[in-house]
């Protein structure tokens, strides 16, 4: 019986003595995955902004992203109802960490309805808390005004590092 007490007393305290020294690499790793973020995996955060913007000139502020947040806005859609058919052009410009950027787009006239402008633009927009972004709509010719338009910006939230 003594025998078999100290045969598990030197098992329990090769198992201690290897759990000691394998233990702390083990909890370095897990903490180390921990602080790993994946941030080429979009979206981790959507949002969808939705604005409709009655006659005028179809200025717009894109609201800035929350604190400690990064936004990625990845597409812009602009409708636009005016009162004659002429060309309608949509720029959007935006600032942020010294980053400039300007997009300037002519909208597709729809078969739908006669005096309504439409597009879906792509884009690569990435607006830090202290950045802004602002779209703006153009009728092109003498007269002509904008009845009615409306935007929805897209894109993804992250985790500022």
């Amino acid at each position: 019986m003594k025998n078999k007490s100290l045969t598990l007393a030197g098992v329990l305290a090769l198992v201690a003595v290897i759990g000691k020294f394998y233990a702390i690499p083990a909890i370095a790793q897990a903490t180390r995955a921990a602080l790993v973020q994946d941030r080429d995996s979009p979206p981790r955060e959507p949002f969808s902004i939705q604005a409709n913007l009655p006659g005028g000139t179809g200025l717009y502020n894109i609201p800035a992203p929350p604190a400690g947040k990064r936004m990625v806005i990845t597409s812009i859609t602009a409708i636009v109802d005016q009162a004659a058919f002429t060309d309608v052009l949509f720029d959007v410009s935006a600032s942020s960490e010294g980053r400039a950027y300007r997009y300037e787009y002519a909208l597709q006239h729809t078969n739908t309805f006669p005096d309504r402008f439409f597009g879906t633009f792509p884009s690569l927009i990435v607006l830090d808390p202290d950045g802004s972004a602002q779209t703006s709509i153009s009728v092109q010719g003498a007269n002509n005004t904008i009845l009615d338009s409306g935007i929805t910006v897209t894109g993804y939230y992250i985790d500022i590092p």
